[in-house]
């Protein structure tokens, strides 16, 4: 069970902090970044884990290299009129999705025993509960759970169906949001290179047209522009690689670093997929810009300026 409460802050020097009482138990669900958890020592109030962090103005990033305190440093909760000194056990951030899941420019987070909160403060409501239940017993447990709710009226309940179908929600839109971008760009990028090899063939009429009077035929012309487009195809595909993977171990590994609920897995199946219809547009565009100005004579396109 998690309560929550909160410092004041109002003196110089202090902090505003949220103040979880939790059960030495779940110790296990947390992660220290300095320090060691240590059960026996948590449960006996003398301890406290804590975890401050900062927002750089125009980042909006949570800033933790400074720690604005250190494993065996003392500390003063304040609650109302009551206080409490606590020396820091380890410096370790509360899972967000039991946190009050909101943020100042400068905020903490300190995790004190349930008796201790108790102490501290006259607040007896559980901000939340967290229940894990057995695969053979889940159904049962989310139905008694949900009765108990309904009749309550005060509490909310979500079970990981709801947080898994949130996030497949979330991950829709942006599959929409991101395939239709992309399908612009892509669009965008194959009139361009449509208008690119049309462009190039028509201002090359003239030459194209003396190459067949010297006797190359229309076949060897076609496939000599067929190999053009696949030769562009192929530096597009290599300058996608480099270019792609250097943004994506970079700017997209370092956004999905800050997203909790985002794990990076670099691939090149986009790509590989990409690649062999790049080539194959690259091959037809220019046969078939080719074929259109076969229409008129060698003679009328030798004569043109």
């Amino acid at each position: 069970m998690l309560a929550k409460g909160a410092e004041s802050g109002e003196r110089k020097g202090a902090l505003y902090t949220d103040i979880y009482g939790i059960r030495p138990d779940f110790l296990s669900e947390l992660t220290p970044v300095k320090g060691t958890l240590d059960r026996e020592k948590f449960a006996s109030g003398s301890y406290a884990l804590v975890f401050t962090s900062y927002i750089k103005i125009g980042d909006d990033e949570k800033n933790t290299d400074d720690d604005f305190y250190e494993p065996g440093d003392i500390l003063t909760l304040s609650c109302g009129e009551n206080s409490k000194d606590y020396e820091v056990m380890a410096v370790c951030d509360i899972p967000y999705g039991l946190s009050s899941q909101r943020y100042s420019f400068i905020y903490g987070h300190v995790m004190i025993p349930e008796s201790e909160y108790f102490s501290l403060t006259d607040n007896r409501n559980a901000m939340s509960v967290m229940l894990r239940a057995n695969a053979d017993r889940y159904d049962e447990a989310d139905a008694q759970i949900r009765e108990l709710v309904e009749q309550d009226g005060r509490l909310r309940m979500k079970n990981k169906h709801d947080y898994e179908a949130e996030y497949a929600d979330y991950m829709n839109m942006v599959k929409l949001v991101g395939g239709t971008l992309s399908g612009i760009l892509a669009l965008i990028g194959i009139l361009n290179f449509v208008n690119a090899v049309t462009t190039g063939i028509l201002s090359r009429k003239r030459e194209l047209a003396m190459m067949n009077a010297f006797g190359m035929t229309g076949s060897q012309t076609e496939k000599m522009l067929m190999w053009e487009g696949i030769h562009y195809a192929a530096l597009t595909a290599a300058g996608s690689f480099v270019i792609g993977t250097v943004i994506s171990l970079t700017v997209v590994k370092s956004i999905a670093a800050d997203m909790f609920f985002f794990s990076y897995r670099f691939t090149l199946l986009p790509l590989v997929i990409c690649i062999p219809i790049l080539i194959l547009l690259s091959a037809v565009i220019p046969y078939f810009a080719y074929r259109s100005i076969c229409r008129e004579s060698v003679v009328d396109r030798l004569r043109e300026n």
